[in-house]
């Protein structure tokens, strides 16, 4: 039964294609900054790891001396 549930979420959950995943990472990221890698996909498609900080830039880090 708990697999039958996994069917039903996993296509709203998952991506088809690393392109797919990309675009809705990007969306909710815009300001995301794209890394390239030097592979190829499996589709022969350019890959990024991109990346993206969430929260406020200048909230108090646990390590740093604030002012």
């Amino acid at each position: 039964m708990i697999l039958e549930g996994a069917k039903q979420v996993a296509p709203l959950v998952f991506s088809d294609s690393y392109a797919e995943a990309r675009q809705h990472f990007l969306a909710v990221a815009p300001k995301a900054r794209p890394y390239p890698c030097s592979a190829k996909g499996p589709s022969g498609e350019a890959l990024f790891t991109d990346a993206a900080y969430f929260g406020d830039p200048i909230g108090v880090h646990p390590y740093r001396e604030t002012r």
